[in-house]
């Protein structure tokens, strides 16, 4: 079986403090589809996150980072 894989990245508005990022991509990181989530070492609130989009949507990703209070835009769509 193949997989297929898609990425996007994900910047969050405003400053986010470290540990909200922390939280956020962790909870990303346990969505089902996800594969890698690479927070940029040199841009605060970059967020880049490769996925299967047979299994979660960008939408779905951002959707979780929504939900714990962090208002971000995804970059490239």
């Amino acid at each position: 079986m193949k997989t297929y894989t898609a990425n996007v990245v994900i910047h969050f508005a405003g400053s986010p403090g470290e540990k909200a990022l922390v939280e956020v991509e962790q909870a990303i990181r346990d969505l089902g589809g996800v594969g890698r989530v690479a927070p940029s070492p040199r841009l605060q609130g970059l967020m880049l996150v490769d996925y299967d989009p047979a299994r979660i949507s960008a939408q779905s990703i951002l959707a979780s980072a929504s939900q714990r209070g962090m208002a971000g835009r995804l970059v490239g769509l």
